[in-house]
Order: C-alpha cells, then sequence, then structure tokens
C-alpha cells in the first residue's frame, strides 16, 4: 500500500515545527502531512504543564488555525540512570 501524501499550497509543516521547538519543555518534533490533516510528535520534558492541547491552542494563537496540527503526540524523556 502506497503512503497517501498531500501538498497544501501556503502552508509548510516546518513553519509548525520551528515553533513547537521554540517552547520550552520541547526537545524535539516532527510535523507532517497525512490524509489532508497536519500531525506533530513532540518528544518533551516532563514537566506537568505541557499538554497536546496546550501545544495546539499555542499553535493556532500563534501561527492560525491551518498550521495547527490536528493532532499532537507527546512522548515524555525521562533522565537516564548513571
Amino acid at each position: 500500500m502506497r503512503p497517501h501524501l498531500a501538498v497544501v499550497t501556503g502552508i509548510d509543516p516546518k513553519v509548525t515545527e520551528q515553533f513547537l521547538l521554540s517552547q520550552p519543555s520541547v526537545v524535539n518534533a516532527s510535523v507532517w502531512y497525512h490524509r489532508g490533516k497536519l500531525h506533530a510528535k513532540v518528544a518533551i520534558v516532563e514537566d506537568g504543564q505541557t499538554t497536546p492541547e496546550r501545544l495546539m491552542t499555542q499553535c493556532t494563537s500563534a501561527l492560525g488555525p491551518y498550521h495547527a496540527p490536528k493532532d499532537i503526540t507527546l512522548v515524555a524523556l525521562r533522565p537516564r540512570a548513571a
């Protein structure tokens, strides 16, 4: 099965990715289109305040609704034991 790829004029996932990376608790972010929707996977340092909903709201406020992911998956990074 071939992956579904979409090209949306005027919307660059890199803009959303750079915004997410600018957030204090975000360590890494990946943003892509799948089936016409913008999705993100975000690695964070656990701070107890960062939620997918909060990140989506911040993206919508700062970048507008078209650059805000419809789905954000958080991956919490924990310190390794020595």
